[in-house]
């Protein structure tokens, strides 16, 4: 049975009877659990294994698993925006992403790790709602665990909940479907290209980190022209190191351009960050991670954003199209073939370059630029696979080049993806300063306005 508490659908359930230790009040501003005991649980939870780490980053792993295998972004950024306010609503050390809704509960008093976890569950349940008590029930468990039934239990799950719908409601999921690329038969026009030919779609999802700017104000700049020296250029690396056959190309590229192109780069990321954060905890606990974390995944959200609009804009086509067909200065070669199929979309920009870039130079500013050597998961892989690297940059490259050497881009577009990286990434780390200390309980909401480069 459905009911909808607060605007929002939620299931009747065995949790009732842990909740009811709670004011009654209470129990109305969370969901309850799906009727399924521990075992059932875990079985729904999915096949991979959870990392360890703070309560923070297994609430990332458990917004991940309600994607079913796909990026699961804008939950991803809409649940961690809402962790960071209600951890420093209970307790400010940090800017908010927003300013108190006019009806939030007061503050003062309520625990921080329950008004976090309520945050967190609440915006689960609106994006997922028949899927996420399966997945944060336990989670919200843990909370309640660690704080006793009190007075300040109750206020924590009341703000929390309220900061999660707020959130939500802020971050509202487009109502156009999603629309076919344009699609045109001139040089240079993006077109489906082979074995599949597949016409891919895009939706008009809004920037996060950018709020109240419209794609030609976010826009990079144009491709290079057919005529100009460096498309040639950049035709001719493709044809000789992107080719289904390609006597220059190293084995070690071969399986880059493998490795990334059957990754999410979006959740490689969100993987990585919630080993790095159980490897390597930051100083400030709850909050340090809380903050890390919806950096990283308001950034992600945006490069996708900005990626795809780019796409959209330029419709700019791919590099098997390209040699297949020729043009000014390039020999037409119709049988040349990409080492892997080319995804049914434009190319430029690199939508894995992006989503590169960002985690990395995001990671980079938590962890520091000189990271010790990690291993980069493929997450899903069947059998699990990694790369290792050095740093976050070494990462970041390769991933742009291994598109490249994949066949599906051409440099260019790769070096547009880590330009938007580069750009949203420096937004986001720029975003919830720290407080100053001793500072008053203030409204705050970080309002720091980054020009775009690379015009």
């Amino acid at each position: 049975m459905i009911q909808v508490i607060a605007g929002i659908p939620r299931r009747r359930s065995a949790f009732a009877a842990a909740a009811a230790v709670l004011a009654v009040s209470v129990a109305a501003a969370i969901p309850a659990a799906a009727q399924m005991g521990p075992g059932d649980m875990a079985s729904a939870a999915g096949a991979e294994a959870p990392i360890a780490g703070g309560a923070v980053t297994r609430w990332s792993l458990a917004a991940d698993r309600l994607g079913r295998g796909a990026a699961n972004w804008r939950t991803q950024a809409i649940m961690h925006k809402a962790m960071h306010d209600a951890l420093n609503a209970a307790e400010p050390r940090y800017a908010r992403w927003a300013p108190p809704a006019s009806d939030e509960p007061p503050a003062d008093g309520a625990a921080p790790l329950v008004a976090m976890a309520a945050a967190a569950y609440q915006v689960l349940l609106a994006r997922h709602p028949e899927h996420a008590p399966a997945e944060a029930d336990g989670l919200f468990r843990d909370a309640l665990r660690e704080a006793p039934p009190s007075p300040a239990v109750d206020d924590g799950i009341r703000l929390g909940a309220s900061i999660g719908l707020a959130t939500v409601a802020r971050h509202p999921a487009p109502i156009a479907l999603p629309r076919p690329f344009p699609v045109g038969f001139e040089p240079g026009q993006w077109r489906p290209t082979p074995p599949f030919l597949q016409l891919g779609l895009v939706g008009d999802d809004k920037p996060m980190l950018f709020a109240g700017k419209d794609g030609a104000e976010l826009r990079g700049p144009p491709p290079p022209g057919l005529g100009d020296d460096g498309y040639r250029e950049a035709v001719e690396e493709v044809r000789r190191l992107g080719g289904a056959v390609s006597s220059e190309r190293t084995e070690d590229q071969r399986n880059a351009a493998y490795f990334w192109a059957y990754q999410s780069s979006q959740r490689g990321f969100v993987h990585l960050a919630a080993t790095l954060l159980a490897e390597r905890p930051l100083p400030g606990g709850a909050w340090d991670e809380a903050r890390a974390m919806s950096q990283l995944t308001a950034a992600l959200a945006d490069s996708f954003v900005m990626a795809w609009e780019e796409k959209r804009h330029f419709a700019f086509w791919r590099p098997v199209t390209a040699i297949n067909q020729g043009s000014e200065g390039v020999a037409a070669d119709p049988r040349w073939e990409a080492l892997i199929p080319t995804p049914p979309h434009p190319d430029y920009p690199s939508g894995h370059s992006a989503d590169c870039s960002t985690g990395a130079r995001v990671l980079e500013g938590v962890f520091g630029t000189a990271a010790a050597p990690f291993d980069y998961p493929a997450v899903g892989a069947e059998p699990p696979a990694s790369r290792r690297f050095a740093t976050f940059a070494d990462a970041a490259d390769e991933c742009g080049d291994s598109r490249v050497w994949a066949g599906a881009h051409f440099r260019f577009a790769s070096e547009e993806g880590l330009r938007i990286g580069t750009v949203v990434a420096a937004k986001a780390l720029k975003s919830v300063p720290p407080l100053a200390p001793g500072s008053a309980r203030p409204p705050l909401v970080s309002k720091v306005s980054q020009p775009v480069s690379g015009r």
